[in-house]
């Protein structure tokens, strides 16, 4: 609830996200890291600027099980960020994941 009373939302799930996420408790950021990310998205302007959220969130979800929404969020930071390493190996690790489960 301290959240949502102080400061900059936005930034403050953000950074209740990256905690959970430092403690290699993925799940649990994934819900405040996606609450950050819209709220960021409601603010408008260029989706660019919260490109690291996104890949914080991307991972996140991937380890969580999420490949298929992991994958459209490193698509969005491989856009904003061509050589976005991290992001583009995630992306080819899901789509080797997915062929081998196939």
């Amino acid at each position: 609830w301290l959240i949502e009373r102080e400061g900059d939302v936005c930034e403050n799930r953000q950074w209740y996200g990256y905690t959970f996420f430092a403690q290699k408790n993925y799940c649990a950021s994934v819900e405040h890291l996606r609450r950050a990310y819209k709220c960021y998205e409601s603010q408008g302007g260029n989706p660019c600027r919260y490109n690291q959220l996104r890949w914080w969130l991307a991972y996140a979800l991937y380890e969580c099980g999420e490949k298929k929404e992991s994958y459209g969020f490193c698509k969005k930071v491989v856009e904003c960020d061509p050589k976005h390493k991290d992001a583009q190996d995630l992306m080819n690790r899901i789509d080797e994941e997915i062929i081998e489960e196939n």
